[in-house]
């Protein structure tokens, strides 16, 4: 049995052997044609025309980067300057607001006095209206008595 596995062995290592010859003679025939060179030549201009093709790619990338940059930072100081401005209309209202309360408090002070004040002149002229009456009243009596004594004379 181990003469057969033996012989086995010697068998596949011939073959692998012829096969590396003939991949030998194959190598030594594709050196000798150029065939290998020309391919090699090939892979390498075509990497080359890849690495190009790459070098343009990514300068058109970045280029529009920078395009998007710019209007990205024009986009952010439009948004700057709409937050500047409702900032400043909410301080303008803020004090507009403050203004309105003190109108507001001096309106209900100017009120209640104006409320007093009238209170005083119905009471004024309450009081000028009963010296009036007390005035026409004397003046009827004067003027009764005037008569009394004019018929009297």
């Amino acid at each position: 049995m181990t003469d057969v596995i033996r012989s086995e062995i010697s068998l596949l290592e011939a073959e692998e052997q012829s096969r590396f010859v003939e991949m030998e003679a194959i190598r030594s025939e594709l050196i000798r044609s150029g065939a290998i060179h020309k391919l090699w030549e090939e892979k390498q201009c075509e990497t080359r025309n890849l690495t190009l093709q790459a070098d343009r790619d990514l300068e058109r990338a970045l280029f529009d980067l920078e395009v998007e940059r710019a209007a990205e930072d024009e986009r952010l100081a439009g948004y700057l300057k709409e937050k500047a401005a409702i900032e400043c209309q909410q301080e303008l209202l803020l004090c507009l607001t403050k203004e309105v309360d003190e109108m507001r408090r001096k309106l209900v002070n100017e009120t209640a006095i104006f409320k007093v004040e009238k209170q005083k002149l119905e009471s004024d002229v309450q009081d000028l209206v009963e010296k009036r009456g007390a005035i026409l009243e004397a003046r009827s009596v004067l003027e009764s008595e005037k008569a009394a004594i004019h018929i009297l004379r």
